[in-house]
């Protein structure tokens, strides 16, 4: 009767195409009781193959700084339910990928094995929680996604690895000045999951009697606020401006929040990027 085989020490795993036997006292001597064993063992791409599911690449980079062409990059190792690929390196048009863009909209790019060739495809429907797969089908592997501008043109951007820039940084807050905390939508241009991103902000202020301080905050709270401060104007008439680059966390289902308070403050908010 075979005996199971089962790794005594961490790391353990269980071995594709089931359980790996060997022959017990009394088995004949002969060859299957033995290959039973040995076969599974030898053939390393069956362990490998179950190793890198969910996995990135080594490098990982997807380029359309156009808004027109693509060019994604990578090196060793993800896989479909059907391949795997080590070193790839293809380039095509946004129109390839077969979607139908409509304004102010997201979509999602996904590789694919179509008989032996990936075919680099784009989606309405967002990748599984870990961002590897398209959700609830492993056959599309997750690459990348791009945000749509009012005319429904794609806004150019490069990714490298998990972080995503915008070619040209998108204004999203003009000339805000709200004394409270209120809420900058980010809905339409980053995907739900994201949670940390990157700003340019200007404030200016036309107070010559005080200085003004702009505060973004993650959700409308000192969790994760970040602060400009202008200092007064020098005459009447004349403008202080303050610049600055902020990293920011966000809450991805509200957005970051801002507030404008002293002096005759307004603030302007580009987004620069964001970690996906």
């Amino acid at each position: 009767m075979p005996t199971n085989i089962i790794p005594a020490a961490i790391p353990q795993f269980s071995p594709a195409n089931g359980m790996i036997t060997g022959p017990t006292d009394g088995d004949p001597l002969l060859a299957a009781s033995v290959n039973n064993a040995f076969i599974p063992l030898a053939d390393r791409s069956v362990t490998a193959w179950a190793g890198i599911r969910g996995t990135r690449a080594a490098y990982h980079q997807f380029v359309c700084d156009d808004g027109v062409t693509y060019y994604w990059s990578g090196m060793a190792a993800a896989r479909s339910t059907t391949r795997a690929f080590g070193e790839v390196q293809i380039g095509d048009t946004i129109v390839s990928l077969g979607l139908t863009l409509a304004a102010n909209s997201l979509y999602y790019i996904y590789a694919r094995d179509v008989g032996g060739v990936w075919d680099i495809v784009g989606h309405t429907t967002a990748p599984d929680p870990y961002r590897r797969y398209m959700n609830g089908n492993e056959d599309y592997i997750f690459l990348s996604y791009f945000a749509t501008d009012s005319g429904a043109n794609p806004i150019p951007w490069t990714q490298w690895d998990t972080y995503y820039s915008f070619t040209n940084p998108q204004i999203l807050l003009t000339l805000g000045s709200m004394g409270v905390y209120t809420t900058i939508s980010t809905a339409s241009i980053l995907p739900p999951w994201v949670e940390l991103t990157r700003w340019q902000v200007r404030l200016l202020n036309t107070d010559t009697a005080a200085q003004c301080i702009a505060s973004i905050s993650k959700d409308g709270t000192t969790l994760g606020e970040r602060d400009i401060v202008a200092s007064r104007a020098s005459a009447v008439g004349s403008t202080f401006y303050a610049q600055a680059e902020l990293d920011i966390p966000i809450n991805p289902s509200i957005g970051p929040s801002y507030k404008v308070v002293g002096g005759s403050g307004q603030l302007s908010a580009y987004l620069v990027g964001a970690h996906l």
